[in-house]
């Protein structure tokens, strides 16, 4: 096991030290807040989350769906799947090059910023504004709604 244990050290600091990939990076949350639904109070109450959750932005490969805005993808670690496309954000300040990463899908706004390696992330779903509304054939009231959360983080090329 020591010696399992030392090899996985090893190549984990031989993988650190190699040159990073361009524009693929690893962001890790760091803090997680937002609201949750109280059934006993039956009202919307602050929340502290574990920050569990880890993305990674990546150029999409030649199978993604091309879109001449897309210049990257979000997935969360595990997943093989995409859960937002991906742009500089120049639409927010009309500069492509001062090195911000938006991605954003309907439930997710992630926005990073490559120079520091900051990150904010805005997740909302169906959450506190869906109750009482039937979205794709889903009833959605507040105990059954998702739960907004914001985290921050840091992000690292790889």
């Amino acid at each position: 096991m020591k010696y399992a244990m030392s090899v996985f050290v090893v190549l984990s600091l031989n993988a650190l030290s190699l040159p990073a990939k361009a524009d693929q990076y690893l962001c890790v949350s760091d803090k997680a807040t937002g609201f949750h639904y109280d059934t006993l109070s039956k009202s919307w109450r602050q929340a502290r989350f574990n920050p569990i959750v880890k993305y990674v932005i990546y150029p999409p490969g030649k199978d993604a769906i091309k879109r001449k805005s897309v210049k990257y993808l979000l997935r969360v670690v595990g997943s093989s799947y995409p859960i937002a496309y991906c742009g500089d954000a120049s639409a927010m300040t009309g500069d492509d090059s001062d090195g911000i990463i938006r991605c954003a899908d309907f439930s997710i706004e992630l926005i990073f910023n490559k120079q520091n390696g900051r990150f904010s992330a805005a997740m909302q779903g169906y959450s506190y504004y869906a109750d009482g509304a039937k979205i794709k054939g889903k009833m959605f009231t507040d105990a059954t709604a998702d739960t907004p959360t914001l985290q921050i983080g840091s992000c690292f090329a790889f």
